[in-house]
């Protein structure tokens, strides 16, 4: 007759074993692992880190920065700040402040408060953020973009 099997300690301890686990550090550490992921995949998700949008631009042209805000989504405001200063503050139904005065009758927004501006000039290349603030949140979206400016290729 075969008598029991006898294993050595390192076989995996039973649940009521009094023998402390060797592999507590491994499984603490894992555990911080998988929490810093999901912290940085939440940091990622929010946008605060993500890489700018690269749009283009033709001097004299026009182009739009386009926001990812759904229809349903209650705005409170956008902030468009732009290379150097705020440009606009977009509020529902269409109201629109003028921060900084040089931009007007170039800029617009759409009704998802996408930034529009026309007649682009070298000066409009640069780095653009939307601060998306919605009703009854405390949390405030950034979107950021990067518009390049070219000259028009002209034929001979």
């Amino acid at each position: 007759m075969v008598g029991p099997k006898s294993h050595s300690d390192d076989w995996a301890l039973g649940p009521f074993s009094n023998k402390p686990q060797k592999s507590q550090p491994q499984i603490f550490s894992s555990i911080l692992w998988t929490c810093l992921l999901f912290l940085l995949m939440g940091l990622s998700a929010s946008g605060k880190d993500s890489a700018p949008t690269v749009v283009l631009g033709i001097i004299g042209g026009s182009m739009t920065l386009s926001l990812n805000i759904s229809g349903d989504t209650e705005i409170e405001h956008v902030t468009w700040n732009g290379p150097t200063n705020t440009l606009i503050m977009a509020y529902p139904k269409g109201k629109i402040t003028f921060v900084d005065k040089s931009y007007q009758g170039r800029l617009n927004t759409s009704w998802n408060y996408s930034l529009c501006i026309s007649n682009l000039t070298l000066k409009d290349a640069g780095t653009y953020k939307a601060q998306i603030n919605q009703k009854n949140s405390q949390v405030t979206t950034e979107e950021k973009f990067t518009l390049h400016i070219y000259a028009p290729f002209i034929e001979e």
